[in-house]
């Protein structure tokens, strides 16, 4: 008889899983069919995210977003003034498309040669700009150059009222006195020269015995003349001997006259395409005479020639497009209302304003004059501050039965020249008037000293 190891014995019984379905007593219904058993994985969470749970990020409920914004061209070049809309699209992230150029923000990375509202792109100058279209956190770009061609219309000769010629000085000065190549071209152009509203052309001779004021009395207003956004070009048409001078000539005379700083030095003598254009022109009857060109079209919109006086320049470059073609009978409004003096309504004589001594401000803002009466019974001084660049005011000592001012051994009394201080001394009582030379306007500082 075998005698039994002293080791246990394991038994491992493996019964297979039986699914009873349990059926009520009395029922005849089959059993039902037993659930899907799925592997486990140990990976997956016990109780996965309910599909109906808002905070489960594949909702499909989450919010609809802008994947990608979307311009309608994203490069241009368009011509001197030329315009082009632009539109801009939304693409969300459901796949949609919708059109968001009115909801868009628009800028341009250079407005003055480019400008953008609501999409349009408007072409300033030549040069380049980006436009940018920005909406949320989405943007789209669009480049557009801007090409320039110089008016079509311009002819051979400078005449009133017409385009200038396409003129160029390869050899002119800058007012500096460096040398600098000077093209109507690129004063119509460039971006650079894009707070130029005029160029005052002064034609001068070197002969010319007038010549010499008139381009002092330029000089004498360059700041407010450049400030309001002219240039002066000084043309030199002849040399001393009566020969065509060139910008050398037109440098040397502008320095031995009023300096540097003033003027772009020109001879029509070396001017392309047409040496000569200047001397030749119709426009140019007598030296010194000046015309000024508007530079958005290159046309010449005043003139000398037309008036007795010297040109407004300042008022000119301020008001480009005004009608010059009468210089005389201009009105352009320099002050307003706020600017009158506190003795308005005093433009009539029968309301003129009673003067004590002291210092008031006022202004010449119509085509009517300003009258005063001063009692005092002495001498007494009347002075009258201006900027005469922005307009040209005078003052006068009146006589109401006569309607004219009074005169002194044949002269008026009072002060009107060409300065930014009229001032006279005079005797009261008087009656005072204070004009406009020709239309002009503009506001003033008055002072009455007594002079006892």
């Amino acid at each position: 008889m075998r005698r039994m190891s002293s080791k246990r014995a394991s038994l491992w019984l493996v019964l297979p899983l039986v699914w009873v379905s349990c059926v009520p007593a009395g029922s005849r219904g089959e059993p039902e069919d037993p659930p899907e058993m799925l592997p486990w994985n140990p990976n997956e969470p016990v109780n996965p995210a309910d599909p109906e749970d808002p905070e489960d990020p594949e909702d499909p409920k989450d919010p609809v977003t802008a994947k990608a914004l979307v311009l309608s061209s994203n490069a241009a070049t368009l011509a001197l003034g030329e315009s082009q809309a632009l539109s801009a699209t939304v693409r969300w992230s459901d796949d949609r498309e919708e059109d968001a150029t009115a909801q868009v923000v628009w800028s341009s990375s250079a407005p003055e040669i480019v400008s953008v509202e609501g999409g349009t792109v408007r072409a300033l100058l030549r040069g380049e700009a980006v436009i940018t279209a920005t909406f949320e956190q989405l943007f789209a770009t669009a480049q557009i150059s801007v090409s320039c061609n110089y008016p079509e219309d311009a002819g051979t000769q400078i005449r009133f009222n017409a385009t200038m010629p396409k003129l160029s000085w390869p050899a002119a000065f800058d007012k500096t006195g460096m040398p600098y190549a000077f093209s109507l071209e690129d004063v119509y152009c460039s971006a650079e020269q894009s707070e130029v509203s005029t160029l005052i052309f002064v034609i001068s001779a070197g002969w010319c015995p007038n010549c010499p004021d008139y381009m002092r009395g330029i000089a004498a207003d360059i700041s407010d003349i450049e400030t309001a956004g002219a240039r002066v070009v000084l043309v030199e048409a002849q040399d001393t001997s009566y020969n065509p001078a060139d910008s050398a000539d037109a440098k040397s005379w502008l320095q031995r006259i009023a300096g540097n700083n003033i003027a772009i030095s020109a001879g029509d003598s070396d001017v392309l395409p047409n040496p000569g254009v200047f001397y030749d022109s119709p426009l140019i009857t007598a030296f010194p005479t000046a015309f000024v060109v508007r530079t958005r079209d290159m046309k010449v919109i005043a003139d000398q020639g037309r008036t007795n006086s010297i040109l407004p320049f300042v008022q000119i470059a301020l008001h480009p497009d005004a009608d010059w073609s009468d210089p005389d009978n201009v009105m352009i409004q320099n002050c307003g209302p706020e600017e009158e003096e506190t003795f308005e309504p005093n433009d009539v004589v029968s309301a003129a304003a009673e003067l004590t001594a002291g210092t008031f401000a006022g202004g010449i803002c119509t085509n009517a004059p300003d009258y005063y009466r001063v009692s005092l019974p002495g001498r007494f001084r009347f002075s009258l501050e201006l900027r005469h660049a922005i307009g040209d005011l005078d003052v006068y000592v009146w006589n109401a039965s006569a309607n004219a001012a009074v005169t002194e051994n044949g002269r008026k009394v009072g002060s009107y020249g060409a300065t930014d201080l009229e001032t006279f001394e005079y005797s009261g009582p008087a009656l005072i008037r204070v004009e406009g030379y020709q239309g002009a306007t503009a506001p003033y500082t008055l002072s009455l000293e007594d002079l006892q």
